[in-house]
């Protein structure tokens, strides 16, 4: 029978002791085992390429890092970072359209209109034909919290023959930055110095992204003097008097690429 230790394919084959001698006989039944076995080790061997694969595309989003999102040759959602994942739960500029397969579209028809384009140009270059990719996107966001920035890059399939055994069919890879990440981090840092809560922390992050009061409180789904008694703490704790200062405080506080990309 076929097996596999560590990865390295192999056949078994076992007779009893009584029947060792009876060679002839025994040649006869392992060659008509042949074509059995060949076909096993066949899909043994697939088997483990496409693990290799798996592990290998595996390796290399967690290397990029952030918000990414791989596509098949049908523009169809074929992997996913964490991030990304979680930035499509939000549904908030992006989402993840079900239909014959899963596919990334964005909330408002335009921005959806423009990605879905930029699909399929980068699939045409992925495809080896001359096309322009124009450049990275900014998708709104309903919630009125700063745009998504998309990168469609193409991907294409492997020249050499050996690269063929960890490509996974990857054609396009999305990139997702949100600037409302490094906001969010800031405004945890100020959380850790000044003692903020979980609530006053999300109001004060918003502010310093710019929003105003009624904004931040439909962002929170919320009242408006809900996110104004928050505002009111924030500001005593932080020593400002105003959505602005509080803006720039945050603003000022370095952070670490470590502690970017999720979002709150």
């Amino acid at each position: 029978m076929p097996i596999c230790r560590e990865n390295v394919p192999a056949v078994s084959y076992s007779m009893f002791r009584s029947r060792a001698n009876d060679t002839e006989r025994t040649a006869k039944r392992l060659d008509n085992l042949v074509s059995h076995l060949f076909r096993a080790i066949d899909l043994t061997l697939l088997t483990s390429q496409l693990n290799a694969g798996e592990r290998q595309i595996g390796r290399l989003l967690a290397s990029i890092g952030g918000a990414v999102i791989l596509l098949d040759r049908q523009g169809r959602v074929l992997q996913m970072t964490p991030l990304a994942e979680e930035l499509l739960r939000e549904r908030d500029g992006l989402q993840a359209v079900k239909g014959s397969g899963l596919t990334l579209g964005a909330q408002r028809r335009l921005d959806s209109s423009r990605l879905a384009t930029c699909i399929k140009h980068a699939l045409a270059v992925a495809r080896g034909k001359p096309q322009d990719l124009g450049e990275a996107l900014q998708i709104n966001r309903p919630s009125g919290r700063r745009a998504l920035l998309v990168q469609v890059t193409p991907l294409p399939a492997p020249a050499f023959s050996p690269w063929n055994a960890i490509d996974t069919g990857a054609r396009v890879m999305v990139q997702i930055v949100d600037p409302q990440a490094a906001v969010n981090a800031q405004a945890g840092q100020l959380q850790l110095v000044v003692g903020l809560t979980a609530a006053e922390t999300r109001v004060a992050a918003l502010l310093g992204s710019g929003l105003g009061l009624t904004e931040a409180a439909g962002v929170l789904a919320v009242s408006p003097n809900t996110v104004k008694t928050h505002a009111r703490q924030v500001f005593a704790k932080a020593g400002v008097h105003s959505s602005a200062a509080l803006a720039r405080l945050i603003a000022s506080i370095p952070v670490g690429p470590r502690h970017l990309g999720k979002s709150s």
